[in-house]
């Protein structure tokens, strides 16, 4: 490992250290700026809503806490604010792991263009899924649009899901001389709303990295017994409830 060879790290729907590729990575490449870019531009109508945004304050919060508080927090057009970031720390690559919705595929296609023509080097990875779309796919070429032969000819046909990958032995994080325009503290992201009415949520929800952790290893104990019929009712423990933990 080249510590004197700077990349960003951006984080994005992967609020974690543990089974984080690109992280994993970036840190065998050198030292790393980490970044979260909140985005609501290009994102236009598909922005978060409010419990969203909740969530997602407290996801970050907990990823910092994990990172020594060394996350950057930016806010803006990520196709402008990514660029402007690795000119300013001089970095020789850019990690992120794969969104899928079909704005963000755009707008990262953009990204690894510009940054591509600024001799830039960025990788990108599967975080997130079993298999992406695009290695599941008909005879044909087309997606499945029915579950049971997407499952049985595709899924069951298709190459192991890689199994899941530890937290990176050392995190070496670049040590910057100056502050980066535009960075700001989490709180200045606006993501908390003016009323109390999150105290409920926060009442009933555990979040970040561990909390997740602790959330499925309840499930395997307890909820895996009956899951069959009983997963088709939520008030009961056989529900994983880990879906807002793996959108983060």
């Amino acid at each position: 490992m080249d510590k004197s060879r700077v990349s960003v790290l951006w984080f994005r729907q992967d609020l974690r250290i543990a089974d984080n590729p690109a992280l994993i990575e970036a840190c065998k490449d050198g030292s790393i700026v980490p970044i979260y870019i909140l985005d609501d531009k290009s994102a236009g109508d598909w922005k978060y809503g409010a419990a969203s945004r909740w969530f997602l304050f407290e996801a970050l919060t907990d990823l910092n806490k994990l990172l020594d508080n060394q996350l950057l927090f930016f806010e803006g057009d990520a196709s402008k604010v990514l660029i402007d970031i690795v000119k300013e720390v001089g970095a020789e690559g850019v990690y992120w792991n794969r969104c899928y919705e079909p704005w963000a595929i755009e707008r990262d296609s953009r990204i690894k263009k510009s940054l591509k023509a600024l001799n830039i080097s960025v990788q990108s990875f599967n975080s997130s899924l079993l298999w992406e779309p695009w290695a599941v796919l008909k005879k044909d070429g087309t997606p499945y649009k029915v579950f049971t032969p997407f499952y049985r000819r595709g899924c069951l046909a298709a190459a192991p899901p890689r199994p899941p990958l530890p937290a990176p032995p050392r995190l070496s994080i670049a040590e910057l001389e100056n502050h980066i325009e535009g960075a700001r503290a989490v709180t200045k992201l606006a993501l908390l709303p003016k009323h109390v009415w999150r105290d409920g949520l926060a009442a009933t929800w555990c979040i970040g990295e561990m909390a997740a952790h602790d959330r499925l290893h309840a499930f395997l104990n307890d909820g895996l017994h009956g899951y069959k019929n009983d997963r088709n009712f939520p008030a009961k423990r056989n529900v994983s409830r880990l879906s807002a933990s793996v959108s983060y």
